[in-house]
């Protein structure tokens, strides 16, 4: 006569086997990939009256055709860290470069990079980091002054002083502004020069004025307006404000469960078998 298995024997057993699917089954975990680096942003300002129509070069890949005087590209995502920056008359490469320099950016910021100076005191790269966070119902101005030999320059808004005495090759802090029409005026008080553009300036973007060009040469004192709706693909600042930096979290369900699920119902299957074969 055969003797019928015991629950608390099979209890044991299913005790037993769950213990073992759960230190085995960790290893069996899918490492979730490290998320990538955020990529760096930069714009390119052509500012030298003495370069003339260039080709850029990334780390010895051409970026840039046809550049020339007055231009502002579009932000660019590039990886962080450090990239060798040439800039060469078109058609000429990388090996005829007037410009070469090494320039470092940071992951998740935004740059604006200048080519600037004349020939007789050097040309150059200079690098402004930006903060293209925005001030919802506001717009945001940043003045850049690149004229090379013209002393100081002055910005005012509508006749009103906005930024004062601002140095050759510096960036002035952001200015927030009502949204409106301004004409916007650039005064370099020591050569008695000065330069006028209109613009709409619109709620919700950053706006940037370059004060390029000569006082009292060729290219002439000019100003170079661009608005931008934040920086593509950089969370926080306006072009998708859904992004975020914090990556979602992911909800899975553990290997350890189907393999316990499965063999609950291998010990199910087992016992249903040997109580019937019991019971012949």
């Amino acid at each position: 006569m055969c003797r019928r298995p015991k629950m608390g024997t099979l209890l044991q057993v299913f005790v037993i086997l769950c213990l073992i699917s759960l230190v085995w089954a960790p290893g069996l975990r899918a490492t979730p990939k490290a998320a990538a680096s955020p990529a760096a942003f930069v714009r390119i300002m052509h500012a030298s009256p003495d370069i003339g129509v260039a080709d850029v070069f990334l780390d010895g890949q051409r970026a840039l055709s046809n550049f020339q005087f007055g231009t502002v590209t579009d932000y660019l995502a590039i990886p962080p860290g450090p990239h060798k920056v040439q800039v060469a008359l078109i058609g000429k490469g990388p090996d005829a470069a007037v410009i070469s320099q090494t320039l470092s950016v940071e992951p998740g910021f935004a740059y604006t990079v200048a080519a600037i100076g004349v020939q007789a005191t050097g040309l150059s790269l200079v690098v402004f980091k930006e903060d293209n966070s925005l001030v919802t119902g506001k717009a945001k101005l940043r003045f850049y002054h690149l004229s090379p030999e013209g002393g100081p320059a002055t910005l005012t808004a509508n006749g009103n002083p906005l930024i004062k005495n601002l140095q050759y090759l510096q960036a002035s802090d952001y200015t927030l502004l009502a949204p409106g029409h301004y004409t916007f005026d650039v005064d370099l008080t020591q050569q008695h020069v000065s330069q006028q553009t209109t613009l709409e300036v619109a709620a919700n973007q950053i706006t940037s004025i370059f004060s390029i060009g000569l006082a009292l040469g060729t290219p002439k004192l000019e100003l170079v307006a661009r608005q931008v709706a934040g920086t593509p693909g950089l969370p926080d600042t306006g072009s998708d404000p859904a992004a975020s930096t914090t990556p979602p979290v992911q909800v899975g369900v553990p290997l350890a469960l189907p393999l316990i699920l499965t063999l609950l119902l291998l010990l199910i299957g087992g016992s249903t078998a040997i109580l019937l074969r019991s019971r012949r």
